[in-house]
């Protein structure tokens, strides 16, 4: 059952996040590794960036998940985070927002051990969790 209030903190939710990913998110060339050129993570990321203003989660959460496995083979953690985020809003605006609250939290994780001077990126994260959380226990009762 939506309820505007439920409504609102979605939307809002998905402005911050919007913002939160480009923020983190920076371009980087294309890279060859071992011999081997590597897909370009920052054409996929842009694409899913793409694919999640036209609406289409399912296609985004499938570009952001193959940008974050060329970034892991770059060992890009804050592009990684920023493609856990992306993950999570769109979770989060489709409604499935046990998803998202994993994929949030899994962006935490990384964001604790690897970006600790970033308390804004902190803060929103946070209130993302809080946030979903929030409607979880709303559902349930």
């Amino acid at each position: 059952m939506i309820t505007k209030d439920w409504s609102s903190a979605r939307i809002a939710v998905v402005k911050v996040s919007s913002y939160l990913i480009l923020v983190i998110c920076i371009s980087i060339p294309i890279h060859a590794i071992g011999g081997y050129a590597v897909i370009n993570p920052d054409e996929l990321f842009a694409k899913g960036m793409k694919q999640f203003s036209d609406n289409r989660f399912d296609e985004a959460i499938s570009l952001f998940t193959q940008a974050e496995k060329e970034y892991e083979v770059l060992n890009n953690m804050r592009q990684i985070i920023g493609c856990r985020l992306g993950i999570a809003t769109c979770f989060f605006a489709k409604g499935n927002i046990e998803k998202a609250l994993e994929f949030n939290e899994s962006a935490m994780e990384l964001h604790v051990m690897e970006m600790k001077d970033d308390q804004r990126g902190y803060d929103q994260i946070k209130e993302n969790i809080a946030l979903c959380k929030e409607l979880i226990r709303r559902e349930k009762h």
